[in-house]
C-alpha cells in the first residue's frame, strides 16, 4: 500500500489530484494464471481439506477514475450498469445499521419501496440479504471478496462482480424454493449501496462503465460452500476500462448497480471495487450497507 502524508483539506486535495490526472491504485486479477485451474474461494475453513482458502492473485494497476459528482444524472443502469440517486432518506442512524433486526424490519421496506418507485417495470422485488461493512484502521490491500469475514467486513479492494448468472441462481435457491411461482420469471440481481456516515471520503466505491469492459477480461470464479458451488466474477485490467465514483458521498445518496441477469439480453452489469483515497481523514473511516435485490420481470 502506498503511504501518503496526511492532508488538512482532503476534499480539495482529492479534487486537485483528479484534475491533475494523477492515478490511484486499483487491483485486478493477475493474467496468465488460470488457463488450467479456475479461480476459486472457499467460504469455510478448508484446513481439514489441506488446501488453500483461495488461489486468487491480484496485480496493481494505476487508474484515473472520474468523479461523477457533477454528472450524477448522466449515468443509467440500463446503459452503464449503474446509476446514482440522491434524496433517498432513511430513518435509521449509523448505529442502527449494526442491528440486523432493525435493518430487516425497517431498512428493507424503505429500500424496497424507494426502489420500486424508481423501477416500476419490475413485477416483483425480493430482498436477498444485505452486507454491512466498516473499514478497519489499517485496511489490507488487496482483500478478495467472499470467505469467512469478521462481523463487519472491510471494503473489498479488488475489481469484482458479486454473481454470475449461475451464481445468482445459487444465491436465490432458498427464495425460489419458498416461492416456486417465480422460477419461470427472468430476474436481475441489483444492489443498492450507501454509506451510513457522510460525507464519506474513505475508500469510495468505484464502478466500471459496462460499455468499456471486454468479455474476455471477465473471469468466472468459483465460490465453494460446504453444500454447493456458486460463482462470482473477477476482472482483468484493460486500458479501455473507464471507472467512476461519487466523491464525498452522503448518506442520502445511493449507488445502484446490476450484478447479474438471467435473461439473454446482455443487460449491463457493473464491476466494482473500493479504492484508497490517500487524502481521507483517518479518523473518519468508511461505513456502508448494501442491500441485494432480486428483481423479477416477465
Amino acid at each position: 500500500m502506498t503511504m501518503y502524508p496526511p492532508s488538512t483539506d482532503g476534499r480539495d486535495k482529492l479534487a486537485e489530484h483528479l484534475e491533475a490526472g494523477r492515478p490511484f491504485s486499483f487491483w485486478f486479477l493477475t493474467r496468465g494464471l488460470y488457463q488450467e485451474t479456475r479461480p476459486y474461494i472457499i467460504t469455510f475453513d478448508p484446513t481439514e481439506l489441506g488446501i488453500k482458502k483461495t488461489n486468487h492473485e491480484f496485480t496493481e494497476h494505476k487508474i484515473v477514475p472520474s468523479d461523477a459528482r457533477g454528472s450524477m444524472k448522466s449515468f443509467d443502469i440500463g446503459v452503464h450498469g449503474f446509476q446514482f440517486e440522491s434524496s433517498w432518506g432513511t430513518c435509521l442512524q449509523s448505529p442502527d445499521f449494526d442491528d440486523e433486526s432493525k435493518v430487516k424490519a425497517i431498512y428493507y421496506p424503505e429500500i424496497t419501496s424507494q426502489f420500486c418507485r424508481l423501477f416500476p417495470h419490475f413485477s416483483h422485488v425480493e430482498v436477498l440479504g444485505h452486507l454491512r461493512r466498516k473499514n478497519r484502521p489499517v485496511p489490507t490491500t488487496p482483500q478478495p471478496a467472499g470467505g469467512e469475514e469478521p462481523c463487519f467486513p472491510a471494503p473489498i479492494t479488488v475489481a469484482h462482480l458479486d454473481y454470475t448468472t449461475a451464481g445468482a441462481r445459487v444465491a436465490m435457491r432458498e427464495l425460489l424454493g419458498e416461492k416456486p411461482h417465480l422460477l419461470s420469471k427472468h430476474v436481475s440481481i441489483i444492489n443498492v449501496w450507501r454509506v451510513t456516515k457522510g460525507p464519506n471520503e474513505d475508500w469510495p466505491l468505484a464502478l466500471c462503465d459496462f460499455r468499456t469492459v471486454r468479455q474476455e477480461d471477465a473471469e468466472v470464479s468459483d465460490v465453494i460452500h460446504r453444500d454447493i458451488v456458486g460463482e462470482s466474477m473477477r476482472l482483468y485490467f484493460h486500458p479501455a476500462q473507464r471507472w467512476h465514483f461519487l466523491a464525498n458521498q452522503d448518506v442520502t445518496e445511493v449507488t445502484i448497480f446490476r450484478n447479474a441477469d438471467t435473461s439473454e439480453r446482455n443487460l449491463p452489469i457493473a464491476f466494482h471495487t473500493a479504492f484508497e483515497n490517500p487524502y481521507a481523514d483517518p479518523d473518519k473511516l468508511r461505513e456502508s450497507i448494501e442491500v441485494r435485490l432480486a428483481c423479477f420481470y416477465d
